[in-house]
């Protein structure tokens, strides 16, 4: 009996220990954007607990279901994977995540203290194709660049035939 109750003092005792301690979470969640791209997002957030909530386990069990489902949420409103490339677009899905986490832990047990989008990452294949278009629209560019320059004199040519 004795050795069940010192048993319980020191569980007790080591999760008190827990409570008020900052914890970091890491997570990599797949998604799909609007148009069904697969992306991958890398996010860390650093949390305090509150309360004696079940575990380590449950806690961290609890944040990936909840982390998982907000940026599937929000990546699934985002269009063109192009989009996952913009610095505007990072700062949506931390935001989004921010607020939905703390959403989601209203009660205080534990307390969101930072997010971060660490990487979000498209497959090769969607990469390749995002690269090929940008040097398509730069060769475009410089091509009408080219024409611009070449109307202009032949502009400056007409008028100096004008003069003679």
């Amino acid at each position: 009996m004795n050795r069940v109750l010192l048993l319980m003092v020191c569980m007790l005792m080591c999760a008190n220990l827990a409570v008020g301690k900052s914890f970091e979470f890491k997570s990599s969640v797949t998604a799909y954007s609007q148009d069904k791209q697969q992306v991958l997002v890398d996010v860390s957030v650093s949390y305090q607990l509150h309360e004696n909530l079940l575990n380590d386990e449950k806690v961290d069990e609890l944040l990936s279901t909840k982390i998982k489902s907000s940026i599937r949420s929000i990546c699934n409103d985002i269009s063109g994977a192009e989009s996952f490339l913009l610095v505007e677009t990072k700062d949506q899905i931390l935001t989004s995540l921010q607020t939905g986490l703390k959403r989601a832990f209203v009660d205080g047990s534990i307390t969101i203290q930072n997010t971060a989008v660490d990487n979000i990452t498209l497959p090769s294949y969607v990469m390749q194709a995002i690269e090929a278009k940008q040097r398509y629209q730069k060769v475009v560019t410089e091509q009408m660049a080219e024409v611009e320059k070449m109307k202009k004199q032949m502009q400056k040519e007409r008028q100096d035939q004008k003069k003679y």
